[in-house]
This record gives C-alpha cells, sequence and structure tokens, in this order.
C-alpha cells in the first residue's frame, strides 16, 4: 500500500500543487529568482554561465525531490496516524 500511495503522490503532485504554481505571489517570486539568476549569468563567461546553470538545474532537481518526499512522508504519517486512531476505537 505503501508504495502505492508515494506512487500517487508523485503522479500527481503537479495537479496538487497547481493553484499554488499559479498563484500570483508564486509567480511574482520566480520572475524575481529568474531576474537575478539572468542577471548573474550575463555577466559571467559562457563556461562559467553553463556551470551555473547546471548548479542550479541540480539544486533545483534536489530541492522537488525533497518536496515530493516531504509530501509522501506526510501522507504515510497521516495514514499511520488515521489507522491507529481508527484501530483504537
Amino acid at each position: 500500500m505503501e508504495k502505492l500511495i508515494i506512487s500517487n503522490i508523485k503522479d500527481t503532485f503537479d495537479d496538487v500543487m497547481e493553484d499554488y504554481i499559479n498563484s500570483p505571489t508564486y509567480q511574482e517570486e520566480r520572475r524575481n529568482v529568474n531576474a537575478m539568476f539572468l542577471k548573474l549569468r550575463r555577466e559571467l563567461p559562457p563556461e562559467q554561465a553553463s556551470c551555473l546553470n547546471d548548479i542550479l538545474n541540480a539544486v533545483d532537481n534536489s530541492n522537488n525531490q525533497l518536496a515530493l518526499e516531504a509530501l509522501a512522508r506526510g501522507v504515510l504519517n497521516g495514514v499511520a496516524l488515521y489507522e491507529k486512531y481508527v484501530k483504537s476505537n
């Protein structure tokens, strides 16, 4: 059951987060971060700009994986607590 829950969470993450991702607050935050990134990248030689891209992509991927893992663990803990509660009553 645990693997099925985790698989479903990862498959539906974008759907679950769509309203947040499309919110004006998040969109503004992304624009600001992207502007800072582009400003720095323009000041770098091509080789360093490419390296910066690679680093930021790796950080972004790592943060995305962390968010998915946190969500999955939160759901699994919630299910476990619910089952414990149901069994105790």
